[in-house]
Order: structure tokens, then sequence, then C-alpha cells
């Protein structure tokens, strides 16, 4: 039986420090959050029939860290939409090289 070498993930080497800290949340970018996250309701609601069990559970107040395993595409889309919380996204670096998601990202 052959063995079959399979080729290494692609990685970034280039390090970015503008997309590796939080940027300054000004008032147009919270309006940007809050158009985007409608957009991800209305989404989730024509394309979906989902159903979110055990929200109360998350702390109003205080740290919080959510962490997907990206059993779908649309988990960080549903959370979006559903988390009763403020989110800031953790995402590859290679993803603000598209330039509708990168902006939205930065937002």
């Amino acid at each position: 039986m052959a063995h079959t070498s399979i080729p290494p993930k692609p990685r970034t080497e280039t390090i970015r420090p503008e997309i590796t800290r939080l940027s300054e949340l000004t008032i147009g970018k919270r309006v940007v959050r809050r158009v985007v996250r409608l957009l991800a309701r209305l989404i989730i609601w024509l394309f979906t029939r989902s159903r979110v069990v055990g929200r109360e559970n998350i702390p109003a107040k205080g740290p919080l860290l959510v962490v997907t395993n990206h059993l779908g595409d649309l988990d960080a889309l549903l959370g979006l939409s559903y988390s009763p919380r403020p989110i800031e996204l953790l995402v590859k670096a290679d993803l603000f090289d598209y330039p509708v998601l990168g902006k939205i990202l930065n937002a």
C-alpha cells in the first residue's frame, strides 16, 4: 500500500499589524455593525428554519468567549444573527484581502 503525502494547509507568512488589533469603534462602525447584523438576521430568516435553544444562558455582562467549530459555512452568520451581545470576530488574515468582506470585517 503506497502512502500519499498530503500537502500542508496554506499559511499566511506575513504579519499584518493593521489587522492584528481591534480597531476603534466609531459611530460609523457601530452603524455598519447594526446593518450587517440586520442583514444577517434577514438572510437567516429567509433561507433557514433555525431555532435557538439556550440563549438565556449567555451572561448579560462580563467577559465571554464564543468559539465555533465550523461545522457548516453558516455558523458565523448564525452566531452574529442570534447573539444577544456584540461580537468581535477573529478570522484568518487572508479574509481581509477580499474587498467587500475585508471592509465588513474591519468594521
